[in-house]
């Protein structure tokens, strides 16, 4: 999309996207496919994952127990366990 145009789009149909970004606690080494959801100035995109993406994509799907998420917290190198119990 060129700058002059920003805000011009009524809706950007869905399409297909790699996600690239690594994610320790699912040990994501390789892209991964997915589909960006239509958005528009008023709506955020939403990122799904591929089905065959495996445990990221079933967390995505089902969500993740609040223990998982501070795992993953701490695969990060934030571990925040300790601030919970003060």
């Amino acid at each position: 999309m060129k700058a002059e145009d920003a805000g011009t789009l009524d809706k950007v149909d869905p399409m297909f996207c790699w996600v690239s970004h690594a994610l320790p606690y699912f040990d994501t080494t390789e892209f991964l496919p997915a589909n960006v959801s239509g958005f528009s100035p008023d709506l955020r995109a939403f990122v799904t994952l591929d089905p065959e993406c495996g445990t990221i994509a079933q967390a995505q799907s089902d969500g993740i127990t609040f223990d998982q998420l501070l795992d993953l917290y701490s695969a990060t190198g934030t571990d925040i366990r300790n601030h919970l119990n003060s």
